[in-house]
C-alpha cells in the first residue's frame, strides 16, 4: 500500500470534485483549470486535502468538503438565515432589471422601497438561493452511510406551521417562491411535509399533495 494512501485518495476525490464543478461553470481549458485550482487553494483547499483513516471528527465548511466523502456526516446550524446584505442598499442594480431606488418622502423624512427595487431584491434572493441550494446539495452528498441534519428553533411547532401555511397557500405544492424560504431548515421542513415519510411532522396535513418519490 502507498504511504499516506487515504490522504492521497482524498486529494484525488477532491480534485475530481473541483474538476466537475469547473466544467459546469467555465468553458476554459487546462490553463484556466490550473488557475481555478490555485484560486481555490488560496481559499482553503489545502486544509480540505488532509484525510486519514484515523478515528477522528473533522469540522469543515461546505466549501472545504467538496470532493470528499465520509461515512457519517452531520450538517449543523441549518436554522441560520441566508445573508441578505446584498439587498440592504437604498439603490440596487442588476444587468437584467436595471437600477431600483428607495423613494425619499421629504415630508415624512422617511425612505420607502419601490416596485422597481423590490423586483431586483426578488431577483437577488432567487440567485443567492440557487447558490445556497447548490451548496446544500454538496453537503448532502458528502455522506456515504449516514446523514444527519441539526437545527435549533425557539418554537418548532410555529416553524412547521409557517411552512405548512406556505404549502397550503400554493395549493399543497412546493411553493413557486421556494427561493424566498431563507434557511436550510425551512427547506428541510417544507420538503419533508410533502414527503411520503413526513407524516410525523405533517400531522393531519389536509390539502397537501404528497410527492411521488421513492427517496427515503
Amino acid at each position: 500500500a502507498l504511504n499516506d494512501g487515504d490522504r492521497r485518495r482524498g486529494n484525488l476525490l477532491m480534485l475530481s470534485g473541483y474538476a466537475e464543478q469547473f466544467a459546469g461553470e467555465n468553458k476554459g481549458g487546462i490553463s484556466a483549470f490550473v488557475r481555478y485550482i490555485i484560486n481555490q487553494s488560496e481559499n482553503g483547499l489545502k486544509s480540505a486535502a488532509v484525510q486519514s483513516a484515523s478515528d477522528t471528527v473533522k469540522i469543515m465548511s461546505i466549501h472545504a468538503s467538496k470532493g470528499l466523502q465520509f461515512p457519517v456526516c452531520i450538517v449543523a446550524l441549518n436554522e441560520t438565515a441566508f445573508s441578505n446584505n446584498d439587498t440592504r442598499n437604498a439603490a440596487l442594480y442588476s444587468l437584467e432589471y436595471g437600477i431600483g431606488f428607495k423613494y425619499y418622502d421629504e415630508q415624512a423624512k422617511e425612505k420607502y422601497t419601490t416596485v422597481g427595487r423590490e423586483v431586483i431584491v426578488d431577483f437577488i434572493y432567487r440567485k443567492t438561493s440557487e447558490e445556497e441550494l447548490r451548496l446544500f446539495y454538496v453537503a448532502m452528498t458528502r455522506a456515504e452511510d449516514m446523514l444527519y441534519f441539526t437545527a435549533c428553533a425557539n418554537d418548532p411547532e410555529k416553524e412547521i406551521g409557517n411552512c405548512l401555511s406556505g404549502l397550503r397557500l400554493s395549493d399543497g405544492n412546493l411553493p413557486e417562491n421556494f427561493y424566498s424560504l431563507r434557511s436550510y431548515l425551512k427547506w428541510l421542513i417544507t420538503t419533508s411535509l410533502v414527503h411520503p415519510d413526513g407524516s410525523e411532522i405533517r400531522g393531519a396535513g389536509a390539502g397537501l399533495l404528497i410527492s411521488d418519490t421513492k427517496s427515503r
